[in-house]
């Protein structure tokens, strides 16, 4: 039997998705058109089905003969000219694979969630998936919650579903709108990025996309259904991880904080020109709101349950910029 990817031309799913090969394992990979060169597709052991969450033959097709699905595609963008695009991809998508899932009565399903769904820290202690009632500042939260809810009912009807939560996920790969963080070590490379919202000081949760990846086969593996795991790494503030980069990678930036009215004055200006022109704004004033709020996570249960054991941050930025000098040469080396 082989395993069946949504997402596989995703910045972590193309990690998922070589490390199932590196396994042996056969996927099939559902993809669309304008995704199609993003990943080969063409390598051994891969089965590419062109298709849409929304077709629900394609589905079928694609599906057919799989006892694992990982289900990884997402509307996940700051900012969409048709809000309705993240119900209909998160969440109407979501059902569609679950409903097909369970007609084709495979095995088990890994749903890849997000830490979006999970509240702010009210303490400054880290949550944990026992975190009820968030407050969701953006449609991406507020639908992949939704999902997490049809994987609930669905597992709750019989078809064996597990949820995992990545929160800010770095690391080599595709260097999409999913690789911000990756971006943005860029950018500090490059002495493009020398600014901190407010003080820097607001906590957040960093984690390798290649434990990311091995998370989710480990969720497969060793995972309750019906149950969630925070795939997640360090709690640091943005300061720190950028003194961490430049200690790394030998060239420290001084920063700059930015109060914050300024940075949502900005935000608005985006949200101004993205009414205007039709493109994407860089952030929106919800994305700076959720920024802003203390995110500190605990990844207990997974290292419990799963055998989840994350690098720590500091080798995973190691990494992360060794690989960056490698892809671009132009980036200062020590």
């Amino acid at each position: 039997m082989a395993v069946f990817m949504t997402g596989a031309t995703g910045y972590i799913g193309s990690v998922l998705l070589q490390q199932l090969l590196d396994e042996g394992e056969t996927v099939h990979v559902l993809y669309r058109p304008s995704s199609f060169d993003k990943v080969d597709l063409s390598r051994s052991r891969i089965r590419p089905f062109r298709g849409d969450l929304l077709d629900v033959a394609s589905l079928q097709r694609a599906m057919r003969d799989c006892n694992q699905v990982y289900h990884m595609a997402a509307y996940a963008r700051v900012w969409a000219e048709d809000p309705s695009a993240f119900y209909r991809v998160n969440v109407q998508g979501t059902r569609n694979v679950l409903e097909t899932a369970q007609k084709l009565q495979v095995r088990k399903v890994v749903l890849t969630s997000s830490a979006a769904t999970l509240p702010a820290s009210s303490d400054g202690r880290p949550v944990d998936e026992s975190a009820t009632d968030p407050e969701f500042e953006t449609e991406y939260a507020r639908t992949k919650h939704q999902a997490e809810e049809e994987a609930i009912g669905f597992n709750e009807k019989g078809l064996p579903t597990v949820i995992v939560n990545p929160p800010r996920v770095y690391g080599p790969g595709l260097m999409s709108e999913s690789n911000a963080v990756t971006r943005l070590v860029k950018w500090y490379l490059e002495g493009k990025w020398r600014f901190l919202p407010g003080d820097g000081d607001v906590v957040g949760n960093y984690v390798y996309v290649e434990d990311v990846a091995g998370g989710h086969r480990r969720a497969m593996e060793h995972g309750r259904p019906g149950e969630r795991y925070i795939l997640g790494g360090d709690n640091v503030s943005l300061r720190e991880l950028l003194h961490l980069v430049g200690e790394v990678s030998r060239k420290h930036r001084r920063m700059i904080s930015i109060p914050v009215p300024l940075v949502m004055g900005i935000a608005r200006f985006e949200m101004w020109k993205a009414d205007l022109l039709g493109r994407s704004p860089l952030i929106t004033p919800q994305w700076v709101k959720n920024y802003l709020k203390d995110s500190p996570l605990s990844s207990e249960k997974a290292r419990q349950e799963l055998g989840y054991t994350p690098i720590p941050l500091r080798e995973g930025l190691r990494r992360t910029v060794d690989w960056l000098r490698r892809e671009f040469p132009h980036l200062p080396h020590v």
